[in-house]
């Protein structure tokens, strides 16, 4: 929190408390300490290190909620073209060193609910800026759709609905 790392200035925590000291500083933090706590609360939950012993396990919920936070905090935040750069080195980096990448990987394997999952969930409620909707828009320009993603809109849209009248009750 700015403060300096004299001894006699820190505080030493179990994983248990340390978690929780991130959780309470996400409630009662704002703007960029804010972040720097979802992130590192974030670290805690999903990153695993080669020796995994004394590494929290957190449960489903915990996860989740990290996982929401950390999306909320990232989105709409500008990066500067140096930072840009310096996460791209890094994950070029990373791909080179672990040869984990998507490059010419094919998802066919998946069923579309499953991609949906899987690719879609940082952008599950999102909402798409008007120039973002005219340029897929013009994207998508002169192009018919087949009668068959007609009928599955549809469906989809009822299936909306029905979800929304649910909801309601």
């Amino acid at each position: 929190m700015g403060g300096s790392d004299d001894p006699s200035n820190l505080v030493f925590l179990t994983a248990r408390e340390h978690l929780i000291v991130h959780k309470l500083m996400v409630r009662h933090t704002e703007g960029a300490a804010k972040r720097k706590a979802i992130n590192a609360y974030w670290a805690m939950a999903s990153l695993r290190s080669k020796d995994t012993s004394g590494r929290l396990t957190l449960s489903t919920r915990e996860f989740e909620k990290a996982r929401t936070l950390m999306v909320k905090a990232r989105t709409g935040v500008p990066r500067s073209d140096a930072t840009k750069a310096k996460v791209s080195e890094s994950l070029k980096r990373h791909f080179k060193e672990n040869g984990c990448h998507n490059k010419g990987r094919s998802y066919s394997h998946l069923t579309k609910e499953q991609r949906s999952l899987t690719f879609g969930i940082g952008n599950k409620g999102r909402k798409q800026s008007q120039e973002e909707k005219d340029r897929r828009a013009s994207a998508l320009k002169g192009q018919k759709r087949s009668e068959e993603v007609r009928q599955k809109m549809r469906i989809a849209a009822a299936e909306r609905e029905r979800v929304k009248r649910l909801a309601r009750l």
